[in-house]
Formats: structure tokens, C-alpha cells, sequence
């Protein structure tokens, strides 16, 4: 059916994804070894510990840090999430429809607006 609105599509990938999403509980790692420039403690065996301030790639909670900072972009963007599949958020209104479509990092937009295309992404660039 999208394709009878004969929609631009664009593709956007978020390179710093996980990075970006902030952490909703503290994490701590301890590392054995200390990055150059910063002095070893010489008590705990040389262990330092480093508090997390956003997510990390690898880390379990992630995927789900970096999905609740979409859904908040896109709720505040007036989106409706799919019920069926989660990872689709639609707007539209009599003329116009944009879907977005979000897989891990990758996100790829339709839309019969190339104005309402380009709006849309600004908005979502700046706010993620």
C-alpha cells in the first residue's frame, strides 16, 4: 500500500548509537590495566574502576537504553509506535504519511513528503 504513495526512502545510520543512550543505573568496570597518562594507585593492586556515564557496545543493557531514547525523540516528534511491530513509528495526516523504520543502529524513513522528510530528519538528528 506505502507504495502507491510512491515514497522517498532514506537511509540513516547512527554511529555512535549505543554510546549516545544514557545509563538509567550505575555500572562500574574494573580494569587490570590503566590507560597511558593516568598515575596507578599503588594500593588495590594497581585495580582502578571506572563509573559509566553512557552506554557502552556490549553491555546487556544498552540495545534497551538506546531503544528508550528513540521512543522518547519519536513521542516527542507526535509518532505513534506500532502495536504489532515496536520498531515502527508512523505519522501522517491527510496528505502526507512518514514511517520510520529502526533496526539496532539503522534507522530508514518513507515518506510521500520530501519536505516533511527532510523536517523530520533534522528534527531526529539534533535530538538524538
Amino acid at each position: 500500500m506505502l507504495a502507491l504513495l510512491d515514497p522517498t526512502l532514506h537511509q540513516l545510520d547512527v554511529k555512535t548509537a549505543y554510546i549516545n543512550a544514557p545509563i538509567d543505573f550505575e555500572i562500574y568496570l574494573i580494569f587490570l590495566e590503566q590507560d597511558e597518562g593516568y598515575g596507578i594507585p599503588e594500593k588495590d593492586n594497581g585495580k582502578l574502576v571506572y563509573k559509566l556515564n553512557k552506554s557502552l557496545y556490549d553491555l546487556q543493557p544498552s540495545g534497551r537504553n538506546w531503544k528508550s531514547e528513540l521512543n522518547d525523540v519519536f513521542a516527542k516528534n507526535r509518532f505513534k509506535q506500532n502495536l504489532v511491530d515496536p520498531c515502527m513509528y508512523i505519522k501522517h495526516d491527510r496528505k502526507s504519511i512518514f514511517i520510520v523504520l529502526i533496526w539496532v543502529d539503522d534507522i530508514v524513513t518513507a515518506s510521500n513528503s520530501t519536505p516533511l522528510l527532510e523536517e523530520v530528519k533534522r528534527s531526529i538528528v539534533l535530538e538524538i
